[in-house]
């Protein structure tokens, strides 16, 4: 009987090596992975501008916006930058201060997966401008790897 309860024992001991040994692995691919998508030279996903931060956070409609996708939308992240006339990211501060919000697929309600500074004001990017509704969805998609700021359940960004 001892032998069939040592097995036993044995065989958990293993199981919950084996389990120790996978959750290992798993933190070291997803450690790599975030340190490999965070150290990529494109200046694209440099740090989230902090002019662009700081406008989004004192802004209370646009927190108001940033704590609705986040808890109805499920977003957690961003990629603040700027954006200039044609969609595509400015690597300087030329354009006006963007926030994407990443999706591997466009957001249902195009008003929420984007916005863009006018001005003073945030406005959604969908309605603020000409953009498509595919150029969004890419916007969106490259968000996945090049997001630069935390979305904070009060609805503010804290750049990564």
């Amino acid at each position: 009987m001892n032998r069939v309860g040592g097995g036993l024992n044995g065989v958990r001991a293993r199981q919950r090596l084996v389990l120790a040994g996978a959750m290992l692995v798993t933190g070291l691919v997803v450690g790599g992975v975030l340190l490999l998508g965070g150290s990529g030279g494109d200046d694209a996903s440099a740090g989230a501008p902090e002019e662009c931060v700081a406008a989004w956070n004192q802004d209370s409609v646009s927190r108001g916006i940033g704590s609705h996708v986040g808890s109805s939308h499920g977003y957690t992240g961003a990629w603040v930058m700027y954006l200039g006339e044609d969609f595509e990211p400015s690597s300087d501060d030329q354009g006006d201060c963007a926030v994407v919000f990443p999706a591997a697929q466009p957001d249902p309600e195009p008003f929420f997966a984007a916005a863009i500074l006018d001005g003073e004001r945030w406005r959604a990017l969908s309605r603020a401008t000409e953009i498509t509704a595919e150029r969004l969805g890419e916007l969106q998609r490259e968000a996945l790897a090049l997001g630069n700021a935390q979305l904070l359940p009060d609805g503010s960004l804290a750049g990564l």
